[in-house]
């Protein structure tokens, strides 16, 4: 699922490379980056209004068209870490995707489980944080923290299941962009 704005615990870090994140205040993960998208799934396209709630520390987003909610995706939001906590699946504990003050290029490992439709699957995950350069079409080029999740789940077949969750986040300004590999590609393109 890829969020694209056209406007303006079991985790072990390892080895920072770049600058520091500012604490998670100022940095507002859980900011509305903006209301309208398109959401794009299996090649087919709808027009989304975003919705922003909170209920204590959970934020949620959701994606809302013809009165119908196609999805939600919820975090966790704590004065040092904003983790993920669900979109279709439920991860437990939620994945930590950056802290206050974290140094860019921070990797850290995830275990737990990803529940889905009352059955739970265990579940592994390395995490990376990056700086990256994202074009945004109304607002141009913007520095980012790239969080990319590399999923690895335990689904009883031969082979773990890989998954991959890649967030973008603009200072103060929240996730501006957002791709969740589903095991059929979605695009989500903000508006």
């Amino acid at each position: 699922l890829c969020l694209l704005p056209i406007l303006a615990a079991g985790c072990a870090p390892k080895g920072p490379t770049g600058p520091s994140l500012p604490d998670i205040a100022t940095f507002k993960p859980d900011a509305l980056f903006a209301p309208k998208a398109v959401l794009e799934y299996g090649g087919m396209k709808a027009d989304v209004v975003m919705g922003r709630t909170q209920t204590e520390a959970k934020v949620s987003f959701s994606l809302v068209a013809h009165g119908q909610t196609f999805e939600t995706e919820t975090y966790l939001l704590t004065a040092n870490e904003f983790s993920f906590v669900s979109i279709d699946e439920v991860f437990e504990p939620p994945i930590v995707l950056f802290r206050s003050k974290m140094p860019i290029g921070e990797k850290w490992d995830w275990s737990g489980t990803l529940s889905s439709g009352g059955r739970s699957h265990v579940a592994k995950a390395q995490i990376t944080t990056a700086s990256e350069q994202l074009f945004l079409k109304n607002a141009g080029q913007q520095d980012t923290l790239k969080v990319q999740v590399d999923l690895s789940i335990e689904s009883g077949g031969p082979k773990p299941a890989a998954r991959k969750l890649i967030f973008w986040f603009v200072n103060g300004r929240g996730i501006v962009q957002r791709e969740v590999e589903e095991y059929a590609l979605a695009d989500l393109i903000v508006t």
